[in-house]
C-alpha cells in the first residue's frame, strides 16, 4: 500500500478547508517556474560575480555585456547572459521588485508567454538600440565609446512584460495604463537622453505590441485569475520597480516622472471624455 503525500489544510472562518499558510506558499511557488528560476540563476550569478575582485567583476561584466563591441564579433550568446547580470549589487528592493513583476506576469499570462514576452523585449530592444548605435557612430552623432559601453541588466525585458500586462487589465484600464507607462518611459528619455532610456522605451512599446496582438486574439485572462488581492499586490511592486528602473538613469528621477505619468493620465482622461461623449449622442440620436 503506497502512501502519497497530501497538503496540510486549515479550516477557515466560513468552515471551508483551506492549504496551510507555509504548504500554499509551496504550491505557489511551483506554478511560477520561470520567475523562481530566473532569480535562482541571478542570485547564482550575483553571488560569484561577489566573490570576485573589483577589476574582475568588471572584466565579467563587460564580456556579458550587448554592447557593439561584443555583437560585432559574434557574441551572440551576450543576449542571454546580459539578462542575469547587473552592474551594480542587487538589493533586496530589487530582488522584490524583479520577483514580483515575473510573477504577476506568469500569474496571468503564463510561464510560455512569460518567456517569450521578456525575450522580445530583452532582445529585441538590445537589437534595435545597436542598430541605432551603429547609425548614430558611423554618422559621428554619437560618441564611438559607446560601442564598449556595459549594457547589462533585466530593465529591457522588465518594461516589455509590464507593457504586456495590458492585455489582462479590464478593457476601461487598458489606455490609461499604456498611456501613463508611455509617458513616464518618454519623460525619462527626454529628461536624461542614453541608449538605456531609447531601450526602456522600445521594450514597453514591445510589450504593448504584444498585448494588443493578445486582446485582438483573446487570448487575454482579464477577469479570470487577475482580480485577487495577490496580484494586484505583485502588480503594485513590480510596477514601482520598472519605475525606478526607468528612472534610474534621471538624475532626480522623482521630478520629472510624475509630470510624465500626470501628462499620459491627462491623456487617458481626455480619450475617456470624449469616448463618453460619443456614446452619449449615439444613444440620443434618434432612430427612423
Amino acid at each position: 500500500m503506497t502512501m502519497t503525500a497530501v497538503p496540510p489544510r486549515v479550516v477557515g472562518p466560513d468552515g471551508r478547508r483551506r492549504l496551510a499558510p507555509i504548504a500554499a506558499l509551496a504550491v505557489g511557488v511551483t506554478r511560477l517556474p520561470v520567475t523562481v528560476s530566473y532569480l535562482l540563476t541571478s542570485a547564482v550569478v550575483a553571488t560569484l560575480l561577489a566573490s570576485l575582485r573589483p577589476g574582475a567583476q568588471a572584466h565579467v561584466i563587460l564580456a556579458a555585456s550587448t554592447n557593439l563591441d561584443n555583437l560585432s564579433r559574434g557574441d551572440l550568446v551576450t543576449l542571454v547572459t546580459s539578462a542575469f547580470v547587473t552592474d551594480e549589487p542587487p538589493s533586496w528592493l530589487w530582488w522584490a521588485g524583479v520577483g514580483a513583476l515575473l510573477a504577476a506576469a506568469e500569474f496571468a499570462l503564463g510561464s510560455r508567454r512569460l518567456v517569450t514576452t521578456f525575450a522580445l523585449g530583452h532582445v529585441g530592444a538590445t537589437a534595435l538600440v545597436a542598430v541605432g548605435l551603429v547609425i548614430g557612430i558611423e554618422g559621428s552623432w554619437l560618441p564611438a565609446s559607446l560601442s564598449g559601453a556595459d549594457d547589462v541588466g533585466v530593465s529591457y525585458g522588465a518594461a516589455a512584460v509590464l507593457g504586456s500586462l495590458t492585455a489582462v487589465l479590464p478593457a476601461r484600464y487598458r489606455f490609461p495604463w499604456a498611456a501613463g507607462c508611455s509617458a513616464v518611459a518618454v519623460t525619462a528619455l527626454i529628461a536624461a537622453p542614453s541608449f538605456t532610456a531609447v531601450g526602456h522605451v522600445l521594450g514597453l512599446l514591445l510589450g504593448l505590441a504584444v498585448a494588443a496582438v493578445t486582446v485582438r486574439r483573446g487570448a487575454g485572462t482579464a477577469g479570470t485569475r487577475t482580480d485577487s488581492l495577490g496580484f494586484r499586490a505583485l502588480l503594485a511592486v513590480g510596477v514601482a520597480f520598472v519605475y525606478a528602473a526607468v528612472g534610474g538613469s534621471v538624475g532626480a528621477w522623482w521630478s520629472p516622472l510624475p509630470i510624465g505619468l500626470a501628462a499620459g493620465l491627462g491623456v487617458a482622461a481626455v480619450r475617456y471624455a470624449a469616448n463618453r461623449r460619443r456614446a452619449v449622442r449615439a444613444t440620443c440620436r434618434p432612430t427612423l
